[in-house]
Formats: structure tokens, C-alpha cells, sequence
């Protein structure tokens, strides 16, 4: 029995037929010229040289050989891409679970922010407590305690370590935002050029 494999590129086709019960494969080139005519033949012309494909003894192609394929081949960029594009589609098969899993994943940030803004507010409040007893002893003209001025640079220190961890926290969250939303937007692309 003889089998047929038909594959190419663009205009170029290469014909390989196989017998199961033999080594050899033959190989017959077919390619279409700028008229419309197609053409048989055992080589190839040169103008068509780099549009062809290489298959193996079952007819799975191994390697394109166009400028398209071998460009997209070449970059680790593209190479990236496609992985994150895999993981993204095997993660998620609707617009919706993304968005469930960036709440699910802004969850912990939003209590440590709320636990940081509380925390401001209590030293806030101590030092406010501070401030109206150095002013006590200002108003006697006493001079005010070392200790209740250190407290009190303390007070204001800590603020801004909170102010600080405040903002941090927020750009993550901000960060986190932007990376869900960049995913759902590249999710909608894929599936509506249908790779999935």
C-alpha cells in the first residue's frame, strides 16, 4: 500500500510517498507558479527554495522552512509568549474565574492594608495624646521630659514607616490590578482568534 502525504507553504507543496513495507520514501515537489499553473517535478526551483517544509517517514511535519515561521521561531520573546498564552488558557476558561482570582488574590492585601491604616490611626492618636502633654508643660513653662520628646519623635517616625508601607501596599495591589487585567485582556484575544 502506498501513502501519500501532502504538505507545504504558501504556493509550494511537497508530495511524499511512502511505502510501509519499504525504506524509501520519494519525494515529488509540487508548487504553483505566479499564473495559477501547478508544476511537478524532483527539484525544486529557486525561486521557491525557502517555502517548502520537512516531514518525517510518517508525514509529521519537522520543520517549516518560510521566512514567517523561521522569524517567529527565532525570538525567546515569542517563545515566552506562547508559554504564558498556554498557561493563561489551561487556567482559566472564562473572563469571570480571572476576575475571581484577582479578588481572591487582592484578599490578604486588602486586610494588611487595613491593618496598616489602623495602625496609623492608634499612633496618630498617641501622638496627638503626647503633643497636648508637652503642651501642658509649656503652658506652666516647664521644659517638656527628654523622654516625652523622644516620644513624641517616635510617634512621628512611626507615621511615616506606616505612610511608607501604606503606599507600598497600595502600589502592589495596583500592580497586582494591572497584571489580572492585562491577563483578561489577552485571554479575550486568544479566544477570539480561537486558540483554545
Amino acid at each position: 500500500m502506498l501513502l501519500l502525504f501532502i504538505v507545504g507553504v504558501g504556493c509550494y507543496q511537497q508530495v511524499i510517498a511512502a511505502d510501509p513495507g519499504k525504506t524509501s520514501i520519494t519525494k515529488i515537489n509540487k508548487w504553483v507558479d505566479e499564473k495559477g499553473a501547478t508544476h511537478y517535478g524532483d527539484t525544486i526551483p529557486a525561486q521557491y527554495a525557502n517555502k517548502n517544509s520537512v516531514i518525517n517517514a510518517q508525514g509529521v511535519v519537522m520543520q517549516r522552512n518560510d521566512a514567517k515561521s523561521q522569524a517567529a521561531e527565532v525570538t525567546p520573546e515569542a517563545l515566552e509568549q506562547q508559554r504564558k498564552d498556554r498557561a493563561l488558557l489551561a487556567s482559566f476558561t472564562t473572563e469571570q474565574e480571572i476576575d475571581l482570582a484577582r479578588d481572591r488574590h487582592l484578599q490578604m492585601d486588602e486586610i494588611t492594608l487595613q491593618g496598616l491604616q489602623q495602625r496609623r490611626v492608634g499612633v496618630v492618636k498617641q501622638l496627638e495624646s503626647n503633643k497636648k502633654f508637652a503642651d501642658g508643660f509649656k503652658q506652666r513653662n516647664k521644659p517638656i521630659p527628654e523622654d516625652l520628646n523622644q516620644d513624641i519623635k517616635d510617634n512621628q517616625g512611626e507615621i511615616g514607616r506606616i505612610d511608607t508601607q501604606i503606599k507600598q501596599q497600595q502600589d502592589l495591589m495596583s500592580a497586582t490590578r494591572k497584571r489580572f487585567d492585562g491577563d483578561k485582556q489577552r485571554f479575550i484575544q486568544l479566544k477570539a482568534s480561537g486558540n483554545h
